[in-house]
């Protein structure tokens, strides 16, 4: 899967702006853009007081009834148990932009920590992922969403975070 490197630097003032609006997001002190990702989705880390840090995704509304989904499939897989960001909170942005406020899962991506590991913490880590794979497969899946750059496809790489890894070590 290709990474997308999402931040413009030259909307950030205006979009910044108008996710304040936004009654979660209007007490929002740091504000950081986050680069890494598999989504074309723009991202924001922000601190917001009494909540902590949120994952703030900025999608194109064509692709909304697909992040409706995907929301959805998350706030599922959350009350299975599976080591993913709580849902906050989902809307449109404006004519052109929804917004998905998702809990910030603190953490080193796996696929960099992964290989400093030796071959049983990767073993640990790996049965872990694989329990977690284990309760996303008692979702329903209704339909097919887009073959690989689905949800589905993108469900395990959102649970295998540093948090994996923590539960396998620990």
């Amino acid at each position: 899967m290709e990474q997308h490197d999402t931040w413009n630097a030259s909307m950030d003032n205006t979009l910044i702006d108008r996710l304040k609006q936004i009654p979660e997001l209007g007490q929002a002190t740091r504000i950081e853009p986050v680069m890494k990702g598999y989504s074309a989705d723009t991202k924001f880390k922000m601190f917001v007081s009494g909540q902590g840090h949120v994952l703030v995704r900025v999608y194109d509304i064509a692709e909304e009834w697909m992040k409706q989904r995907e929301y959805q499939y998350l706030q599922s897989m959350q009350q299975l148990g599976v080591l993913c960001p709580a849902t906050l909170g989902t809307g449109r942005l404006d004519e052109k932009n929804g917004y998905m406020i998702l809990s910030y899962i603190e953490g080193e991506d796996a696929s960099e920590r992964l290989p400093q590991l030796n071959d049983q913490q990767q073993w640990a880590v790996g049965f872990e992922a694989g329990a977690q794979l284990q309760l996303i497969h008692q979702l329903p899946m209704e339909e097919q969403i887009e073959s690989n750059h689905g949800i589905y496809a993108r469900a395990p790489s959102i649970n295998v975070t540093w948090s994996v890894i923590n539960s396998a070590l620990s």
